[in-house]
């Protein structure tokens, strides 16, 4: 069954393992502050800090806040990875400025003692870096796209759930739409010039990732990752 609005962002609450289980959450790694709250919606918990929970004015100053480890500023002015699960950070505007995980790495515990784990974990730079390495590493033996690609029975199954349901269509032209039940239903504007920048933002605007498949003039299919990644096409 294809997963509405609502219920993708539940399904988004699967389990990851890594941390150490707890019901208190530590301090911000960020700003080393204590007003650190879990927060619960049916099937989602989530842990923020209270005191980083403000956009900036400028990228430049989303990354300085994000790149603070214990409150002490940071002379890198790229972003530095994300210090519960290692993953590279990306910027946003959306009424502001703001940094974040690109992997939403905090979004995907079901329980305050999971939402508490997750946000526990630490990991250093220099373990990022090695973490990133083995990952290029590995996309190197898979392929430019740094995903393994799909086979083609796994793609027509889920371009035919897809079309009858809900997707992100992407054109030839650079342009997206959000496509229900084979209507179009919202445009979706570019952010920077960049079409998948802009689908991301719509995404976590309304809460919910559907598959997002290039459908050319000639009407074959390609699965995309959320930056544009080529997960295997249909001809």
């Amino acid at each position: 069954m294809k997963l509405t609005r609502a219920a993708n962002w539940f399904a988004r609450a699967a389990g990851q393992e890594g941390g150490t289980p707890a019901q208190t959450p530590l301090p911000c790694p960020h700003c080393g502050g204590s007003n650190v709250v879990v927060e619960c919606v049916p099937g989602l918990c989530l842990t923020q800090c209270g005191d980083c929970l403000v956009s900036a004015r400028t990228e430049e100053e989303a990354v300085a806040l994000w790149n603070r480890r214990d409150g002490r500023p940071s002379v890198s002015r790229d972003p530095l990875p994300c210090p519960h699960c290692g993953a590279e950070a990306e910027t946003q505007h959306a009424g502001g400025w703001w940094a974040n995980c690109s992997e939403g790495c905090l979004e995907k515990g079901k329980t305050e003692a999971e939402a508490a784990s997750l946000w526990n974990r630490r990991i250093t730079v220099a373990a990022a870096a090695q973490n990133r390495d083995d990952s290029r590493n590995l996309a190197e033996k898979r392929g430019a796209s740094g995903k393994a690609k799909l086979g083609a029975d796994k793609l027509l199954a889920m371009w035919n759930e897809d079309k009858d349901g809900e997707y992100i269509m992407v054109n030839d032209d650079g342009s997206a739409h959000y496509v229900a039940h084979d209507t179009v239903m919202e445009d979706i504007p570019k952010m920077n010039g960049e079409t998948f920048v802009g689908i991301r933002e719509w995404m976590n605007k309304n809460s919910f990732w559907p598959n997002i498949w290039s459908v050319n003039d000639h009407g074959n299919v390609t699965l995309r990752g959320h930056k544009g990644q080529d997960l295997g096409g249909l001809v």
